[in-house]
């Protein structure tokens, strides 16, 4: 699935008591067509579960369809932000580096976790795990105004498709 990069903003409506969300915008949804993520997390909303593998997915705080003037549909899913992923942390330096040990157990643990609540209690099987599909959680939420502020003094580049359509680079954090 093709989407734009995940960009943080405000948003007291969704979530009240926390100044970030995370908006993930998915390629457009063929006429007709469901989007499988869309589904999933629809499922996770139906599931009330004590599982130790639901706390390692990122929740949905709201799902809903941008509608384009050509009757195009692209989901919109706001999550809790996440800081980076494993693919992103191995290559801090620029190049690829062994990941520590204990991150290595603390993922996997979590991941393996996660793939069983999937597939215990959603019926889902999760087809495209890669470390650039693992992320880490915000530990300190700190640093979120430093990044609205860089973003206010230098926007981020963005490249425009046409009249409707602009995609974003993502802003690394401190």
């Amino acid at each position: 699935m093709k989407i734009v990069p995940i960009f943080c903003t405000r948003s007291e409506q969704i979530r009240p008591t926390a100044q970030y969300v995370a908006a993930k915008v998915c390629a457009r949804t063929p006429p007709g067509g469901t989007n499988r993520e869309k589904l999933v997390y629809e499922q996770y909303d139906k599931t009330t579960t004590a599982h130790p593998g639901a706390l390692c997915v990122r929740p949905d705080l709201d799902i809903f369809d941008l509608v384009r003037k050509n009757g195009d549909v692209h989901v919109c899913l706001i999550h809790p932000p996440l800081q980076t992923t494993l693919f992103a942390f191995q290559r801090l330096d620029g190049r690829p580096a062994p990941l520590p040990e204990e991150v290595v157990k603390v993922s996997m643990r979590s991941l393996l976790e996660a793939l069983d609540f999937h597939h215990t209690e959603i019926g889902v099987t999760h087809c495209d795990i890669k470390l650039s599909n693992l992320m880490f959680q915000v530990e300190d939420e700190s640093i979120f105004p430093d990044y609205e502020e860089a973003e206010k003094e230098s926007p981020s580049k963005y490249k425009v498709i046409n009249e409707e359509r602009s995609i974003y680079s993502s802003r690394r954090f401190r």
